[in-house]
């Protein structure tokens, strides 16, 4: 719940929460998927960045999501790491790196369309600032070896 005290327990718990199990199921495929290309590259810094993700994307949904409104799931993880992946190559500028954010750009790009379009009951600003914090956790991430 953004900008309520009660909602700042939901910036770790968020990602775990989903409506039903539907959403569950959607969201573990592709967060599988994308986990399992991010710890190829690296544990360590996978990890990191998923932390990144949670409390940066976390906190912007909390601090500037729609009033009102309860944002649970992990797409925010989800677009976070399509992000940072899709980023990692082009900070990183190893061969690894380009061939990992290639992949992503092509398989995963597609889904970035989804932030321009508002759907309701879909946290648009879930997906925004979790994409937003992956990029920002493969910048900080770019000198780290």
């Amino acid at each position: 719940m953004p900008r309520h005290v009660d909602g700042l327990s939901g910036i770790l718990a968020a990602p775990f929460l989903h409506a039903d199990f539907q959403h569950l199921t959607t969201n573990s495929g592709v967060l599988f998927i994308l986990l399992a290309v991010s710890l190829s590259y690296s544990r360590a810094q996978t990890l990191k960045a998923v932390l990144i993700m949670v409390f940066l994307g976390g906190g912007m949904v909390w601090l500037l999501g729609r009033g009102g409104t309860i944002h649970i799931g992990a797409s925010g993880i989800i677009f976070g790491l399509i992000g940072y992946l899709m980023c990692l190559g082009l900070f990183r500028r190893n061969w690894k790196a380009v061939m990992i954010s290639v992949a992503i750009t092509i398989l995963y790009g597609g889904a970035l369309y989804s932030l321009l379009i508002y759907v309701p009951g879909i946290s648009w600003s879930g997906h925004l600032f979790g994409f937003v914090s992956g990029v920002a956790a493969a910048w900080w991430g770019r000198k780290i070896n």
